[in-house]
């Protein structure tokens, strides 16, 4: 796995990783029960990734590993799978049971993976209804050709989605914007030190002026964490940090580890993966912000639940 970190599993019985991408690590009941499930029964939106942590964009190849037909014309991000069909009986399923060598061979497998940091967790659609191509990730030229350099997919779709539900808190919290020109919002993969545990970390550096962190502060600590959860991502604590720029972090959500993932163990930690979203903030997007935020915590009162 070390020249292609990423590679998609081509054996017959490993097609159906697709389908428990999504499956808590350690629930390996669940996961032998989903190993070897049939083709129909896998999600709607399948996605692979590739090397450099970007969305596959070959189609064909992926359907013929699916052994499914692209349908004529179609390009782009996904493979999309008919869903309408009756479910596969048994007695049909192209792929024979595992083994239970086989099964715990895959298991361990799937979970190497998972702590390189190659499983990439679906994203839902932007809260600020923003392209993902608005989202930059750190870029290094100079070393496009070292695996520890590229970003790694877990960590992009984290960054992305934590990311966007940082700029739609800010952007709804309480202070002028006016004299502020574009706001730069960023989230970098960061750790104390070698033995301690990984973490995101949100800062807002506007283009000109500053903003009053405790004039936000309490805002933020209550709408942060419950987009958050919008977006399915269990962060635990959430922190405000002392000093400039409204910055926040919270513990590393993902299963990736930074000794086990190419993308990490030989990577000064100076130059670890960041995401940044730039833009002008407007009266729409803070009315579209505020109006998300509005219906969120009025739900949760109503449940019961002041998270």
């Amino acid at each position: 796995m070390q020249g292609q970190p990423c590679r998609l599993f081509q054996q017959k019985q490993a097609v159906s990783i697709a389908s428990i991408i999504n499956l808590k690590p350690h629930d390996d009941e669940n996961l032998v029960s989903a190993v070897g499930q049939d083709i129909e029964s896998l999600t709607r939106q399948v996605w692979f990734v590739w090397p450099r942590g970007r969305f596959s964009t070959r189609t064909e190849e992926v359907s013929s590993i699916l052994n499914v037909q692209p349908r004529d014309g179609q390009r782009g991000r996904k493979a999309l799978m008919a869903f309408e069909q009756e479910p596969t009986e048994l007695s049909e399923r192209r792929w024979p049971a595992l083994s239970p060598g086989a099964q715990k061979h895959m298991i361990a497998e799937f979970k190497r993976w998972m702590e390189e940091g190659c499983c990439q967790p679906k994203m839902e659609p932007s809260l600020l209804g923003l392209d993902w191509s608005s989202f930059v990730t750190r870029e290094f030229p100079e070393y496009a050709g070292q695996t520890s350099f590229w970003n790694p997919p877990e960590f992009i779709s984290y960054a992305f989605s934590a990311l966007d539900a940082y700029a739609t808190a800010m952007l709804a919290a309480h202070f002028s914007f006016r004299s502020l020109g574009v706001l730069n919002f960023t989230c970098s993969l960061k750790r104390s030190g070698p033995a301690s545990q990984m973490h995101l970390e949100f800062a807002t550096i506007p283009e000109q002026g500053r903003i009053n962190p405790e004039s936000i502060m309490l805002e933020m600590l209550e709408s942060f964490p419950r987009l958050l959860q919008t977006k399915r991502i269990e962060a635990g604590a959430v922190f405000f940090l002392e000093g400039e720029g409204c910055a926040m972090q919270f513990s590393y959500p993902g299963q990736m580890v930074a000794e086990a993932s190419p993308f990490l163990r030989d990577r000064p930690e100076d130059l670890w993966p960041r995401v940044t979203l730039s833009l002008t903030p407007t009266d729409e997007l803070r009315i579209r912000a505020q109006d998300i935020l509005a219906f969120l915590l009025s739900s949760a009162s109503m449940e019961g639940n002041p998270n």
